[in-house]
């Protein structure tokens, strides 16, 4: 009876580890997983919001944190391998008397202790076992699944980097097309007033009509940049509902995004050797790259580990009735160990060692070209910045002089001491100014964002304690 009461014990004993381990996968899974949000998108956008909701909706992180989920999953397989097995057998059955093997000169006779063999019978076995040695090959599978998992990980990360980088560049594309947009509008509306003008002129004789058709031409070719500028509006507004999985528009002409916020220079001052370090240390994409390579290193020792022996030890508690009576039971304790050692397999072994090999060689290669490219990248980000800094200097310059010029030459025209070519001139001038002062601001707020998402540190570090 002692012996039913240990068994029953173990049993409930491993049930329940069971479904404790069943619970604390599930929870983490719940906490890894990230579900759409459903909520409904805000009316106007700061950049913190939109990068709050492109971090909960943009389908490429939900795939790398699918991608480490299942990861997660494969790990736990492999690691049920190091653990000790156990499982229950049983089996009852009935057997046809015809299928009873006894001499014919006994099937006459009464059945005694040693003739008798019953019809009935069961049977009832627990059983563990456990791998003691294999070449360490269940280990080191474990540990390529534990850096494999690290490296989903690390690529959840840079996903999440990755995205954030492309949000600030698309939510700066949007301020600039809105402020080349508006500079259009100014643009035709002041080429709308100077025609009236030069109408009024021409009734009085005081201009030409070739005046009037000069003007013509330019309100003309405004509306048309306009139009362009429009579309190209539309095409950055389409790039930032794709980011923010945000729904299509109805009426695409009078639904626009807005935003909050201004098209400004950001400040910065990491040096170039700092910045390089930060990549260096920080980029989650780099990590992957190194997890995967250390990871195909183990794939390496497990081809190895196929040449050692398997040991394996296990332990067997079985009930049965007996042969000769169903109603007397055998029980007992079975221990033993088994042992396997293939000595030749075809080169089997040593093929998958080779392949191995070349498969860790060739991620070694791709992490260190990761590593030349993150140099590299960063050294041309930060030529184009020190290039930027000094082009928005002169633009900013050109904008403000521009701006005054207008302004004294249409105070000129007005009073006819400069004619209307002047006052054109003037106009085109100052419009393409702004606009080539936005065109280099957005340029180089685009080059601080891939900066920040290169060297994986904000772009205030130097500010932070």
């Amino acid at each position: 009876m002692n012996r039913f009461k240990h068994t029953f014990y173990l049993i409930s004993f491993f049930i329940t580890l069971n479904y404790f381990t069943l619970i604390k996968l599930e929870g983490k899974e719940s906490n890894n997983s990230s579900d759409t949000d459903t909520s409904q998108p805000v009316e106007s956008w700061t950049i913190s919001s939109a990068i709050q909701r492109a971090l909960s909706v943009n389908p490429d992180i939900q795939r790398a944190e699918s991608s480490r989920n299942q990861q997660q999953g494969i790990k736990v397989q492999i690691r049920s391998d190091l653990l000790p097995k156990m499982r229950l057998i049983g089996s009852a059955n009935g057997r046809d008397e015809g299928l009873i093997d006894r001499h014919p000169n006994e099937r006459n006779q009464v059945p005694n202790d040693q003739t008798a063999i019953t019809q009935d019978a069961y049977t009832g076995s627990i059983e563990v076992r456990q791998t003691l040695f294999d070449g360490l090959k269940r280990w080191n599978r474990y540990k390529q699944e534990s850096l494999r998992l690290k490296g989903e990980e690390s690529t959840v990360e840079d996903t999440q980097r990755k995205i954030t980088s492309f949000v600030k560049q698309s939510f700066d594309q949007l301020l600039f097309m809105l402020s080349v947009v508006k500079i259009r509008e100014e643009t035709v509306a002041t080429f709308e007033t100077i025609l009236d003008i030069t109408q009024k002129k021409l009734a009085v004789g005081d201009i030409t009509q070739y005046d009037t058709l000069r003007v013509r031409t330019e309100l003309q070719s405004s509306i048309a940049e306009l139009a362009e500028s429009k579309s190209d509006l539309i095409t950055a507004e389409q790039i930032f509902r794709r980011l923010l999985v945000l729904p299509q528009p109805t009426n695409p002409k009078h639904e626009h995004i807005k935003l909050v916020g201004v098209l400004e220079e950001i400040p910065f001052d990491i040096p170039f050797g700092k910045a390089l370090k930060l990549a260096l240390d920080n980029r989650e994409d780099l990590h992957a790259a190194r997890y995967q390579w250390d990871a195909a290193r183990k794939g390496v020792l497990i081809a190895q580990g196929a040449w050692l022996p398997t040991l394996e030890v296990f332990a067997n508690y079985s009930i049965r009735s007996s042969y000769y009576d169903d109603k007397r039971d055998l029980e007992g304790w079975m221990i033993g160990a088994t042992g396997q050692w293939n000595i030749f397999d075809g080169f089997l072994r040593s093929g998958n060692i080779v392949s191995h090999k070349a498969e860790a060689r060739t991620a070694q290669i791709n992490y260190q070209e990761l590593e030349y490219k993150i140099t590299s990248h960063i050294q041309e980000l930060y030529a184009q910045i020190a290039q930027s800094r000094s082009v928005i200097k002169y633009h900013r310059t050109s904008m403000e002089l521009g701006d005054e010029s207008l302004h004294q030459a249409e105070r000129l025209y007005e009073v006819g001491q400069v004619g209307l070519e002047e006052v054109l001139d003037a106009q085109i001038t100052l419009r393409r100014s702004q606009i080539n002062y936005s065109r280099v601001l957005f340029n180089y707020n685009t080059a601080l964002a891939e900066i920040e998402y290169a060297i994986a540190s904000p772009l205030n570090i130097n500010e932070q304690p």
